[in-house]
């Protein structure tokens, strides 16, 4: 492995990186004879589909993913009457009516 001054290393960072990579050999960075890092190639770079279908084979699909886990008869908010906790829902409450568009009294009601 080549040694190379830090003093050397920071006048010649970008030709000695180019080296490294050309090379596929390490360079070792040192101070006062001592090292303290070590330059070694990039490893190589894995394609950005490597993981499509890495888990081919691996995982089981059992029963319906598509559907409802539930029926929708029992879901609370499809019900008629507000569902307890829902209460923020009820148009009536929020000063909605039936169409859905603001009533003068529910406006009153928020600027008291």
């Amino acid at each position: 492995m080549k040694e190379v001054a830090i003093s050397e290393f920071k006048a010649k960072c970008l030709s000695l990186l180019d080296q490294v990579q050309k090379t596929k050999k390490p360079i070792l960075v040192t101070r006062f004879g001592k090292p303290i890092a070590e330059v070694v190639p990039a490893s190589p770079k894995t394609g950005a589909g490597d993981w499509f279908g890495s888990m081919k084979d691996e995982i089981q699909i059992l029963g319906d993913i598509i559907s409802p886990a539930n029926d929708e008869d029992e879901w609370e908010v499809l019900r008629d009457e507000t569902a307890p906790g829902y209460a923020h829902l009820d148009m009536e409450h929020a000063g909605l009516g039936s169409s859905g568009k603001k009533s003068r009294a529910g406006n009153q009601k928020f600027r008291e």
